[in-house]
């Protein structure tokens, strides 16, 4: 009981979190990535695809915990013929 009511807060959390911060993240990857080739730096650019990775990882993480919150899934519709909710 325990861990399903942290998994339900930790879903209410991140329903509350915008995609701002997650495509700010990308961004900023791509410019340290972009600025790493400017300066011929392998290490800039490096930094700048792990932070690019590290935002990608987040969003799916966040997209994943968003859809697990959904509970449209579980209305399925019943074949003709059968009336009511199917489980």
């Amino acid at each position: 009981m325990l861990a399903r009511v942290s998994w339900s807060m930790a879903l209410l959390a991140t329903s509350e979190i915008p995609a701002a911060p997650v495509l700010g993240l990308m961004v900023l990857g791509v410019v340290t990535a972009l600025a790493g080739h400017i300066v011929s730096d392998r290490r800039i650019v490096g930094v700048g695809i792990g932070v690019l990775f590290l935002s990608t990882l987040l969003m799916v993480v966040f997209a994943f915990a968003a859809f697990q919150g959904d509970d449209t899934a579980s209305d399925r519709a019943c074949p003709p013929g059968i009336s009511g909710t199917c489980h």
